[in-house]
């Protein structure tokens, strides 16, 4: 809440012609701390974190600094200044020719303490496993890119998968749901070959949060299924004589793991049956998984819903899921599949023919409900298609259908 000259750091940011002044530029940038990456048609890449970060001691041994509440009344315990700019993660053409920032954690140590909530780092390690696949094909174009942001395969559940596999079930009826996991490549599309393992996959995960977290945690506390708790539930995995798979909700019984996944498995067939089909067919991730577009004045609770279906668009079937390159993700707290936070837009700029650039956004370029361009962009958002983005003058010319002229007014 400091005084900080962030806005002017935009605007700088906008005005940078090369490394140097992009830095002098994020130097400015007091909140919120995150991640700026730097490119430019010389073939420079960067990397910088801004931000004001304090300098202070935890209060409580072996947790982060500010972790847990400290004796504000104490002086030893009050921030000590801020950490120097200079000593932020900074990168510029690093060997490998790559940067990859999607919220991991930056720095190998705990020096300087930046934050505990980092992403576990999922979707980074995916990403540049692709670009690795890629560059050994030869160099990566605007159209790799594009494929890259639409990855949709979780490391996470090809890790899982194998123990699920491996749990004797009784009867075709559930030996059959159980099978879709063995051939399964670990995507999660919104429909196509993969989409029924996909469906029952993410139902066996939220009966496994409920089951080894939830029973633990209050009411409104529950395991969300994000980057920390696919980390956990990982780790559970390999360690089978782990307390957490006691299910609390069964006094007098101590559940292994086995029976907690053998429980997940008959859980998630019957959930399935009961809300989409008997017959595994006609599952469909996407049936499940969904996007709604609301708007965030005009499309909420209270406001009559003649309005709301004029100015909502959805729910729209979706691929993607949580910890993954196409971040659609969901919260398992929700009992819910449905999207609650998506890319609000994907954009590839190629900095070698910027007019080979390529953009698309959740709706369109028009806040008028009955606009042509409401919600002209949406289908190619949900499929994964993008538009040409014009950038020089004479691509911009080209490519317009209407001009704008404003004029002074008559004196």
């Amino acid at each position: 809440m400091e005084p900080s000259r962030t806005a002017e750091a935009v605007f700088a940011l906008n005005a940078a012609t090369d490394w140097e002044g992009f830095r002098g530029a994020a130097e400015l940038f007091a909140v919120p701390s995150q991640n700026l990456l730097y490119a430019d048609t010389e073939g420079n890449i960067g990397y910088q974190a801004p931000g004001l970060v304090p300098v202070r001691r935890a209060a409580t041994h072996g947790t982060p600094p500010g972790y847990f509440p400290a004796p504000g009344w104490d002086e030893q315990y009050a921030w000590s200044g801020w950490v120097d700019f200079a000593d932020l993660p900074s990168a510029y053409n690093p060997e490998d020719g790559m940067v990859v920032a999607a919220n991991q954690a930056v720095v190998r140590g705990s020096t300087p303490f930046l934050t505990s909530e980092y992403d576990k780092g999922y979707r980074s390690t995916r990403i540049l496993e692709l670009l690795q696949e890629r560059l050994e094909q030869g160099p990566l174009t605007a159209a790799d890119m594009n494929d890259i942001q639409l990855d949709d395969t979780s490391t996470f559940a090809l890790d899982v998968v194998p123990y699920l596999t491996s749990i004797d079930l009784d009867g075709r009826f559930y030996t059959e749901a159980q099978g879709l996991l063995r051939d399964w490549d670990g995507t999660a599309p919104a429909e196509g070959e993969q989409t029924a393992a996909a469906a029952y996959f993410y139902a066996v995960y939220d009966n496994l949060l409920e089951a080894v977290f939830d029973d633990e945690l209050p009411p409104d506390l529950g395991a969300t299924g994000n980057s920390r708790s696919m980390q956990v539930m990982a780790e559970l995995m390999a360690t089978p004589e782990s307390v957490w798979w006691d299910d609390q909700r069964t006094p007098g019984v101590v559940e292994s793991r086995d029976e907690v996944l053998r429980t997940a498995l008959v859980d998630a067939r019957l959930d399935l049956t009961r809300t989409v089909s008997k017959n595994p067919d006609d599952w469909s991730w996407g049936e499940l998984h969904r996007a709604d577009l609301r708007h965030q004045v005009l499309g909420e609770e209270g406001v009559p819903g003649l309005v709301q279906q004029m100015v909502n668009r959805g729910p729209l079937p979706v691929s993607g899921s949580s910890s993954m390159v196409n971040a659609m993700n969901w919260d398992a707290s929700t009992d819910s599949f449905d999207v609650t936070s998506a890319p609000s837009m994907r954009m590839v700029v190629d900095l070698g023919d910027l007019d080979a650039s390529t953009w698309v956004n959740q709706t369109g370029t028009s806040g008028h409900p009955f606009h042509s361009n409401y919600d002209d962009q949406t289908q190619a958002w949900v499929e994964g298609g993008t538009y040409p983005w014009a950038f020089t003058r004479a691509a911009v010319d080209e490519a317009g259908t209407d001009t704008l002229t404003l004029l002074p007014a008559d004196e």
